[in-house]
């Protein structure tokens, strides 16, 4: 069984599949094509990545192309999750949703091309699965700068240990810079 929640940001979606637990753990299922299909995700994925993470770390904000969407997953530990909305056209741009995650709570998040993401570990290692639309590409990675004041993201950690690439991410004003 499969549960799919719409957030207030278009294309960003909170998945609950259902999983089995008994005395020798849990079993959790992964993307199913048909299961998914019934919610209108009809993405074909092309590649994956692991990610482990350790506690403090904060990655992102990464910027999905409008035409790659991901599948994010946590697998092992405890994040807080940030996706903004960069699509200029879109009623939301410029906001942002927190999404607090738990290996113990066993969701997935859905996050469609034109959003921005990124995410903070608040426990001690973190461990992510994402699956991509597109192919994977560190070396074209964009990103949105993760402190950006007109972003108003109060993170849960306070001396977050950071890429130093991704510290040099421009604001979300170089993106639009008719935004103020």
């Amino acid at each position: 069984m499969l549960s799919v929640h719409s957030t207030p940001l278009s294309g960003l979606l909170l998945i609950e599949p259902e999983s089995a637990h008994d005395v020798r753990g849990v079993e959790r299922p992964g993307f199913h094509p048909t299961q998914y299909a019934a919610f209108g995700i009809t993405t074909r994925f092309a590649s994956d990545r692991y990610v482990r993470s350790f506690q403090g770390s904060l990655r992102g904000l990464y910027i999905l192309p409008d035409e790659q969407h991901m599948l994010f997953n946590l697998i092992r530990g405890d994040l807080t999750l940030v996706v903004v909305d960069i699509r200029k056209a879109s009623k939301t741009f410029g906001q942002h949703q927190m999404i607090d995650l738990s290996e113990a709570q066993n969701k997935q998040v859905y996050i469609k091309g034109g959003l921005a993401y990124g995410y903070c570990v608040r426990g001690d290692i973190c461990d992510v699965h994402e699956k991509f639309t597109g192919f994977y590409d560190a070396d074209a990675i964009q990103g949105l700068f993760w402190k950006d004041a007109e972003l108003g993201i109060n993170w849960p950690v306070k001396f977050p240990l950071i890429a130093e690439k991704e510290s040099r991410f421009p604001g979300l004003k170089h993106y639009a810079p008719s935004y103020a």
